[in-house]
């Protein structure tokens, strides 16, 4: 959270003397959502600044105390605006919108406020709005969301009042944000900038002119009566419960009637597929979506700003392209999204998606949910046993797949033998007794097993996929980037969908201020992990018997902990696992590292900016807390590329990258086969270097720098 810098002035302005500046941080924590024990957790930073427990415990209190008040003055100042405002019906304000850091800070603001102050036109912070009894917007975690949103709907209903919203190139929560506020608007005019180092100070002139002369002829359109809300009898489908739905027409539907659909979105043809039949095991009608193409991606971005995160973009063009090309009328349809919280923008899908679909009134369509707060166990636990099982084989399936390209003799015969078995496991998921699951995967690997190799699995060239977990699973938007590294005889493991699941638990089981979990909680989740993690070990142990893939499991505690360092774990998100996941898989297990992620998307562009700088012997070495003399002098930096995927296939740069990239890997792999990526010493070096040690101590108080040269000309063989 960022402190407003009209809060930072106040502050600086109003503490007292003896408690220090600690105290400007207290209202950094104070002001975060969610946060339970705010205090606690200040207190605690508090002491490893070295201040005392009282100190801290008397600055939070009081810094408090003035953030508190200084809101309220915020409020006062606000209501006493207003009302000067409405004495007045012919003149209007405008309410400023946007993150403080964008809208407050003349650093970034490139002076819009004064632009419009120059043209004699009030202009109101939004927080100055006495709008905190207001709504916000369904499922808005972010607290700066919220209090926009609440402002946004304050200016809808007021008169005199229009929006202007100032927002920066490429901001992940404004570019869901300034959708919902448009939402909330309607056919209310309002002004969005968006800036970045390029904007043009005659740009923003003529924007501003412009709106200002839009707001008039509404106003004066409003005066003649000539200006109302459409207003709209359509009635969206939506989920009453877990197995009950509501459509368009008021009718209670249960999920496992036979007019119900629900459509997976394809994120990886194996996990589509995988998911799918989960549903239709439980009664549900299912249908897994086919990868995205380029009219997907177009459908997508015809119905959204662009300015999403390409996951979103590409699920809203499925989702329209199946109501479109596919859709019965009689048909109940659901897309399924699974549901999160922050910092990602993937937890605002489910809302947008729907938004999607009351604003083009898709009849009978609606958007099916589950939660990562209870790790998507909300169909009971026979759905969550299906799933978890069907997950932990998809991932190992999917990189067998890679392998099998790469190192089988003939490829072709032995993808055959992989799909025939696939559709044998799929029909147990969605018929038989799940047990049974387990024979079938014995008959896998014993049929891939005979199938020859060009070289052991374990000596193959591999490179690690990491980053956000769609792009990196998901055929269309990686484009061709894992047949490209087959070319080349790389064979690449994808990090596992399963690892996000974990990490669901991982978090619900931290006590970190977020949500506490009571004691039932608690237990179900720990006994939950360790069912999880027992099914995971068993399916890994008998598909590594085909030689297409390692016994390497999901241990997300000990990818936290790589990154820990470099990434404080209470940073919730992907980017601790992209940078604990680098740093854990290579030299150990790969010889390279590829983080992919949307254009744009924050937690990505965080573990990149890390592993740039991190994935190196030195940054290996701190992550692994060892020395760094242990690894071998010749190698410094390790293979590392970053890519932000778009939809659009990858620039030349990114081409020119990629080769170089795996040139970079191979050669790393080479030195890794000759065993030399650590400093190995023999018996005799050893006993030669002690020798010398000893030399250097006893003549320590001579000229020992004359002495020691002379010995190194001898070899260990010779000194023994």
């Amino acid at each position: 959270c960022v402190l407003l810098q009209s809060e930072t002035y106040y502050l600086k302005t109003t503490f007292k003397e003896d408690l220090g500046d600690i105290i400007i941080l207290s209202p950094i924590i104070s002001f975060a959502e969610g946060y339970e024990n705010a205090k606690d957790k200040f207190v605690e930073l508090a002491l490893q600044l070295g201040k005392d427990k009282p100190l801290a415990s008397a600055s939070y209190d009081y810094a408090a105390e003035i953030h508190k008040e200084m809101l309220n003055e915020f409020k006062l100042i606000g209501r006493k605006v207003i009302e000067d405002l409405e004495n007045d019906p012919d003149r209007f304000a405008i309410v400023l919108f946007g993150r403080s850091y964008n809208s407050f800070a003349k650093e970034a603001n490139l002076g819009i406020p004064q632009k419009f102050a120059s043209r004699n036109m009030m202009i109101i912070p939004h927080d100055f709005l006495p709008s905190e009894s207001l709504d916000s917007y369904r499922h808005m975690y972010w607290g700066l969301g919220k209090q926009i949103l609440q402002s946004a709907r304050f200016v809808k209903d007021h008169p005199q009042l229009f929006g202007t919203y100032i927002t920066n190139f490429s901001c992940g929560p404004d570019s869901m944000i300034i959708t919902y506020f448009r939402n909330i608007m309607g056919n209310k005019p309002s002004l969005t900038l968006e800036l970045d180092s390029h904007s043009a100070d005659a740009g923003i002139n003529t924007r501003i002119e412009a709106a200002l002369d839009i707001i008039k002829s509404y106003r004066e359109l409003d005066k003649k009566g000539i200006i109302s809300e459409i207003k709209k009898d359509f009635r969206p489908m939506y989920v009453k419960n877990a197995w009950t739905i509501i459509d368009s027409d008021g009718e209670e539907i249960l999920l496992t009637d036979k007019r119900v659909k629900v459509l997976v979105p394809n994120m990886g043809n194996y996990a589509a597929e995988a998911f799918s039949a989960v549903f239709r095991s439980m009664g549900i009608n299912s249908e897994p979506l086919p990868v995205s193409t380029f009219k997907t991606l177009t459908s997508g971005r015809g119905s959204t700003s662009c300015k999403e995160c390409l996951p979103l973009i590409l699920n809203a063009g499925a989702m329209l392209e199946y109501y479109h090309e596919k859709k019965s009328t009689d048909e109940k349809t659901l897309f399924f999204m699974a549901e999160g919280t922050g910092p990602c923008r993937f937890g605002q899908y489910h809302v947008y998606l729907e938004e999607i679909i009351r604003k083009r009134e898709l009849k009978d369509y609606g958007v099916y949910t589950l939660s990562d707060e209870d790790s998507y166990g909300g169909l009971g636990d026979e759905f969550f046993k299906r799933g978890w099982i069907g997950t932990s084989i998809v991932d190992v399936i999917q990189n067998m797949f890679h392998a099998i390209n790469v190192i089988a003799e003939n490829k072709q015969e032995a993808l055959d033998i992989l799909a025939e078995e696939w559709q044998r496991i799929l029909k147990i998921i969605e018929n038989d007794a799940i047990s049974k699951v387990y024979e079938q995967l014995e008959v896998l690997a014993e049929r891939l097993s005979y199938q020859p190799k060009k070289v052991p699995y374990e000596d193959a060239v591999k490179v690690a996929l990491i980053g956000e977990i769609y792009v990196r699973n998901d055929e269309f938007s990686r484009m061709d980037l894992i047949e490209r590294l087959a070319k080349k005889n790389i064979v690449v493991k994808v990090a596992p969908i399963s690892e996000y699941i974990y990490y669901s638990n991982y978090l619900a089981l931290r006590n970190d201020g977020h949500r506490k979990p009571n004691l039932k909680e608690y237990a179900k989740i720990t006994i939950k992990n360790k069912f999880q993690e027992r099914i995971e070990k068993k399916i890994k142990k008998i598909l590594t018997r085909s030689g297409f893939c390692d016994n390497e499991l999901v241990h997300v505690e000990k990818v936290a902990e790589k990154a820990e360092h470099l990434i404080n774990p209470e940073l919730a998100g992907e980017a601790i696992l992209t940078v604990g996941s680098g740093l854990r898989e290579i030299l150990d297990h790969v010889s390279g590292v590829i983080s992919i992620g949307p254009f744009g998307c924050m937690p990505s562009r965080v573990a990149e900016s890390i592993l740039n700088s991190e994935l190196n012997i030195k940054g290996k070495s701190a992550a692994e807390k060892i020395n760094r003399g242990t690894y071998n002098s010749e190698i410094d930096n390790l293979p590392f590329l970053a890519i932000e995927t778009d939809g659009n296939i990858f620039p030349q740069i990114i081409q020119s990258k990629i080769e170089i990239f795996i040139l970079q890997t191979q050669r790393l792999h080479k030195i890794i086969q000759e065993g030399n990526v650590l400093n190995k010493k023999s018996y005799g070096q050893k006993f030669y270097d002690y020798i010398l040690q000893q030399y250097s101590k006893r003549y320590q108080e001579k000229d020992s720098e004359k002495f020691v040269p002379n010995l190194p000309g001898l070899s260990p063989l010779e000194t023994d």
